[in-house]
């Protein structure tokens, strides 16, 4: 089999397999009942968050309403999308219901080009050119993001943690250990 083949064939079968990871549902999802009332916990914003270049990244900003004190993000940037319910909530909190009674400030976001976000989606987009500001990658829409929701949030401590969605987790990739997949990050 050729070289050309062989690259074709391992392609389409980790398309299958990721395809297959998307739609399966995500740890911590519920049948409906024991699922809390989102809308009585938090308030929600819908928001383009700007970017350095002037694309703006489609963001859901979930505030608890009860809070009395500052709060840490709990931030994922996702490519597949914030899938709402009937009452405009991501389904994104399915991984997130055991740090739901915690205390967190939730922040999901579509990532550059895809879904609600502006700009043109890249798979592998090469590290940007550090030597011109207005560069971007994956890494500059997620400081970007972040520098953002310290000065337009409220009530935050300064804490923000990283969350990969979980199909994307190293696990998947065939990484070992027990990895928590977390990158805390104060700015």
């Amino acid at each position: 089999m050729s070289k050309h083949k062989v690259t074709v064939l391992t392609l389409a079968l980790l398309a299958a397999a990721l395809a297959l990871l998307v739609t399966a549902p995500q740890s911590g999802q519920t049948s409906g009942q024991n699922k809390p009332d989102l809308g009585q916990i938090f308030d929600k914003r819908d928001v383009m968050v700007p970017m350095r270049d002037g694309v703006r990244l489609h963001t859901e900003i979930y505030t608890p309403k009860n809070s009395t004190e500052p709060l840490p993000f709990i931030f994922e940037r996702t490519p597949y999308g914030l899938s709402d319910d009937e009452r405009g909530f991501t389904g994104k909190f399915g991984s997130y219901q055991e740090l739901i009674p915690e205390g967190y400030i939730f922040v999901f976001q579509d990532i550059r080009g895809r879904y609600g976000s502006e700009g043109r989606f890249v798979m592998l987009r090469d590290p940007r050119d550090k030597r011109d500001p207005k560069a971007i990658d994956e890494s500059t829409d997620t400081y970007d993001t972040i520098d953002w929701l310290l000065a337009n949030v409220p009530n935050h401590n300064g804490r923000v943690e990283r969350r990969l969605p979980p199909e994307l987790r190293p696990r998947v990739l065939g990484l070992d250990g027990d990895l928590e997949n977390e990158l805390p990050l104060q700015l």
